[in-house]
């Protein structure tokens, strides 16, 4: 198990999450009132702002973490 192993649990989750509920809800929010296709719509928006905020995160973790001190600092 890697240091970043927990990060990557999360954006596997987060994209887990966001597939199956997409299936699930794409007939029923056709076949609703608008309001719930803008529901939906807002949610993925902000499904897709989280999972590249998480991305953003762990490259800068790992940039940070790579680029921390010279080789006396990995010892």
């Amino acid at each position: 198990m890697g240091p970043g192993t927990a990060k990557g649990d999360r954006i596997h989750a987060l994209v887990a999450a966001y597939v199956e509920t997409n299936q699930r809800l794409r007939g029923e929010a056709d076949a609703q009132h608008p309001v719930l296709g803008l529901t939906w719509a807002a949610s993925r928006a902000a499904a897709c702002v989280v999972a590249a905020w998480l991305v953003g995160h762990t490259a800068w973790s790992w940039w940070r973490g790579r680029t921390a001190g010279g080789p006396a600092g990995r010892l």
